[in-house]
């Protein structure tokens, strides 16, 4: 029957899933729900708003406030902008947090796939924290001191070698940070399992030869 067959095709979908989910501690299989079914929908855990809004608030004063809409961050800001004459507005610049915080979601693969231990997991979830906010912080900053014009920037006090550090930030948390981050959590985890791996060619290589 129809109803059947879609059923079955369901249930076979992700073998995988549902066996790290019964090896693995119960924390884990919940870490697991909720990145695949809430992550996208949820707002965004209030640890990390709050260090991107500390690491973009350099200037008192400049970010006002930070909110959740839909899937992206707004920073609310004291810089008056003029979209058209006659016409006065407080800037809200948007940032997308998904470029920054896949990281995640790269480590928790990493570390199930060579079935670490629960607490590791979330140690290394919590460090990856600051990281994430950086990214998030430094893309606010670029719009505000780069890509909205000297007028924004110098509203902000944003001028010379500030804009040199911003794109450098810029660019370092989102080409590096998220990426690098979790393999090296990874690597610093699962030291012993990583010594094996560059062992084992040596084994095979000596055998051979014998």
């Amino acid at each position: 029957m129809p109803g059947r067959s879609r059923r079955r095709h369901h249930d076979d979908g992700f073998p995988l899933a549902r066996k790290v989910c019964s090896e693995h501690h119960p924390v884990v299989a919940a870490l697991l729900r909720g990145l695949v079914f809430q992550r996208a929908v949820s707002p965004l855990p209030l640890p990390v708003r709050w260090l991107a809004c500390c690491w973009a608030s350099f200037k008192p004063g400049i970010v006002s406030a930070l909110e959740q809409s839909g899937s992206f961050l707004e920073f609310v800001t004291d810089i008056v902008v003029h979209p058209a004459p006659g016409v006065t507005a407080v800037l809200t610049p948007h940032v997308n947090p998904l470029f920054y915080t896949y990281g995640l979601a790269l480590f928790l693969a990493l570390m199930l796939a060579v079935r670490a231990k629960w607490w590791k997991i979330l140690v290394g979830a919590a460090v990856l924290l600051p990281f994430q906010s950086w990214g998030i912080a430094f893309d606010f900053l670029l719009q505000v001191g780069v890509m909205l014009g000297p007028d924004v920037s110098a509203q902000a006090g944003l001028s010379g070698k500030s804009k040199e550090i911003i794109v450098l930030g810029y660019q370092i948390g989102h080409l590096i940070f998220p990426s690098l981050i979790p393999v090296v959590l990874w690597a610093v985890f699962n030291r012993q399992f990583i010594n094996n791996l560059l062992r084992l060619p040596v084994r095979t290589t000596l055998t051979h030869s014998l």
